[in-house]
């Protein structure tokens, strides 16, 4: 028969049984230590001003899409909440104490890209925390 490597879909196929090696995990810790040493990681006053950022970011969107839905007289009934969802580096718990923050906001139909566009950068540029503001439409 072939020899080689066999393609078997949906499946994940152990390759062995064994946890790391000692030295595996010797490794590891040093190399965690050369990170922290190296200042990769944020500490945790840098992590609590990120999700304050975020939590205000939020609320400004929320509030400000409920302001654009009231003055469209768009009905009570229709859902005029949005939401903001971190993506990229800060999602994947990978990012360095410098990153920046990418996110999406997902915004009710009755406001449009142009509406969002054109007056959303300035409002977050108004938020405490936040030092840059690129939109990418």
């Amino acid at each position: 028969g072939k020899k080689g490597i066999e393609f078997v879909p949906n499946k994940t196929v152990k390759t062995h049984d064994e946890g790391p090696s000692p030295a595996d995990v010797q490794l590891n810790a040093k190399l965690l230590g050369t990170l922290q040493e190296f200042g990769a990681y944020e500490d945790e006053e840098s992590n609590q001003k990120r999700e304050q950022a975020l939590e205000n970011i939020e609320k400004l969107m929320k509030i400000w899409a409920c302001e654009v839905c009231k003055s469209k007289n768009v009905p009570v009934e229709y859902d005029c909440s949005c939401r903001v969802v971190p993506f990229g580096s800060y999602c994947l718990g990978v990012h360095s104490k410098d990153s920046d923050i990418d996110l999406l906001c997902i915004m009710p139909q009755s406001i449009n890209r142009t509406e969002f566009f054109s007056r959303v950068p300035s409002k977050l540029a108004e938020v405490n925390g936040i030092t840059c503001v690129k939109a990418l439409a």
